[in-house]
């Protein structure tokens, strides 16, 4: 007949589970060489931390990032309602990815396109790539330079409302 095993007492289970913190952590100091080094020799597996690396330089600051996604709003807009001012089934919110870089008291916006697989349509991504080639604003925030992955939100006015040509207001 089999034993029943005593519960552990408190002194008991304190000590397990340290000595389990302990094992993890000599594990963690023991292979995190190991694994930093395969994966430089190897290639990184996430396409994200890849581009980012890439990119030379400063990052670029938040209130940056809120300048180049004002500078690409009203681009956007502009394709948003070219392709869904007469359509019943809008969708409201469409998510666009560019790349910005400030230098100089300058802004840049480049290479914009929408990186949804099922997207809008042909049109709508061909215009954000159009629209978003290369914009240029005037900034005095500091340098830094980012990919940027932003949803913008919009609605189609219907008859009464506010003029759609108008653009809304800017983010703070």
């Amino acid at each position: 007949m089999l034993k029943a095993r005593r519960k552990f007492n408190r002194r008991e289970r304190y000590s397990t589970i340290f000595g389990v913190g302990i094992a993890a952590v000599i594990a963690w100091w023991t292979y995190a060489p190991v694994a930093e080094r395969l994966e430089s020799e190897l290639g990184r597996s996430s396409s994200n931390d890849t581009s980012e690396e890439k990119s030379e330089g400063p990052k670029l600051s938040s209130p940056g990032v809120v300048a180049a996604i004002n500078a690409a709003r009203p681009l956007v807009e502009i394709c948003y309602l070219a392709e869904f001012r007469d359509s019943r089934h809008r969708e409201q919110v469409v998510i666009v990815e560019f790349w910005a870089e400030i230098a100089s008291g300058k802004g840049l916006l480049f290479e914009g396109k929408v990186p949804v697989v099922d997207s809008v349509s042909q049109q709508f991504d061909g215009c954000i790539q159009e629209k978003l080639f290369q914009v240029g604003f005037d900034t005095t925030l500091p340098p830094g330079r980012k990919r940027i992955t932003f949803p913008f939100a919009f609605k189609v006015p219907n008859a009464g409302e506010k003029d759609p040509s108008k653009p809304d207001e800017p983010l703070p």
